[in-house]
């Protein structure tokens, strides 16, 4: 999918990472359907399932939230995932996490 294609806006956060096959990685920038890690596991190519847990800190404490989707792109180690909404209310809970929390 091209940049311009994109539903909803990516922004950057600080305070949401992700938790594959038990390591934590940072996440370059967040949208209510997708993401993209600037650093992931190797061995992910583009169309892989994965199952992951968002680990989003408040104030100091880390949050678990599972989730899955699908590796839609790999370039340079970077990895684009589109991911089913761990929550009915998530495209009101993320914005307002980030416009928080960053």
């Amino acid at each position: 999918m091209s940049l311009e294609n994109r539903k909803h806006d990516r922004l950057r956060t600080y305070s949401i990472r992700v938790l594959i096959d038990n390591e934590i990685y940072e996440i370059a920038d967040i949208s209510v359907t997708g993401f993209l890690l600037p650093k992931g596991p190797d061995w992910m190519v583009a169309g892989q399932a994965v199952s992951f847990h968002f680990v989003v800190d408040t104030d100091g404490t880390d949050t678990y939230i599972g989730s899955h989707g699908k590796v839609i792109r790999t370039q340079e180690n970077k990895l684009a995932i589109q991911y089913d909404e761990p929550h009915p209310k998530w495209d009101k809970i993320l914005p307002r996490h980030l416009a928080t929390y960053g």
